[in-house]
């Protein structure tokens, strides 16, 4: 089954993203911040996880950097400060907040189909 990361400091954001993700087969897992996404990363196998930019203890540009000395999973970043505010981090995909839940669903799709580099 497909694992999705949901990191977020805003627990009705994780909340909804997980039972949107949910309802379409996927597996979630989730976290308040990046430290704690890097906790549940050394744990659990993730096949994409979705970021908030801005959060306490560890945001989401370390979090991406972090993950990407880890690997190569897909990252899809959010932040309510627009795509500017996240040029130069290294995700994927972004999404503006607040966001349609069917453009959320779609881009999951969309990050989920692209070819796995060769190993």
């Amino acid at each position: 089954m497909i694992t999705i990361m949901i990191v977020d400091d805003e627990p009705p954001l994780r909340e909804v993203l997980a039972l949107l993700l949910e309802d379409a087969g996927y597996r979630t897992i989730i976290a308040a911040h990046g430290a704690q996404a890097l906790e549940l990363w050394e744990r659990e196998a993730v096949d994409l996880v979705i970021t908030d930019l801005m959060m306490p203890v560890m945001g989401g540009r370390e979090l991406c950097t972090r993950l990407r000395d880890r690997g190569d999973v897909p990252i899809i970043l959010m932040s309510a400060g627009g795509a500017e505010a996240a040029k130069e981090v290294p995700a994927d995909a972004f999404l503006a907040k607040p966001f349609d839940l069917g453009v959320a669903e779609d881009l999951v799709q969309e990050m989920l189909k692209r070819p796995t580099p060769a190993a």
